[in-house]
């Protein structure tokens, strides 16, 4: 069969290419979904601890109440958690803000506990901190490092 120059559309074989290429493309992106969205969970909760070290940092230089800022990290059995606060030790101090890590999120490192110090006017950390966090499933990991000099670096 000649076709006319008037005559427009698609041949049924072209359009079963079509959807089949999209179906393809579709299965691959829906099978990839729980993947990309525990990326973006363990990203999200970086950034998280990220600010919290930067707020630490920040109010210790400026000696907000005149007082150290800190961030204290717990891996524990129930639910990892941090906590900003003030003073010169967890628990003697003033928590102002304590974020527990969802569910399918946790901390590889620190193993037990660790505290994030930053010297008053200068913001410098007594030591080199590492922090790691991992999906629950250890797919995919962010490590963040304090330096002594108070550098946060991810």
């Amino acid at each position: 069969m000649v076709r006319d120059e008037n005559e427009r559309g698609f041949t049924l074989i072209e359009i079963m290419i079509v959807l089949a290429i999209t179906t393809m493309l579709g299965a691959v992106v829906f099978a990839n979904l729980p993947g990309i969205r525990r990326e973006r969970q363990i990203d999200l909760e970086r950034d998280k601890i990220i600010a919290a070290l930067q707020d630490a940092r920040g109010r210790s230089i400026v000696q907000e109440d005149g007082l150290q800022w800190n961030v204290y990290f717990e891996n524990a059995a129930e639910s990892d958690f941090y906590a900003l606060f003030s003073g010169t030790n967890y628990g003697t101090g003033t928590t102002t803000e304590m974020i527990y890590l969802p569910s399918s999120i946790e901390f590889n490192t620190p193993s037990a506990t660790s505290t994030v110090s930053f010297s008053t006017r200068t913001g410098a950390s007594a030591s080199t901190t590492i922090i790691i966090v991992r999906t629950d499933n250890q797919a995919a990991s962010r490590t963040i490092t304090v330096n002594g000099n108070g550098t946060i670096d991810y």
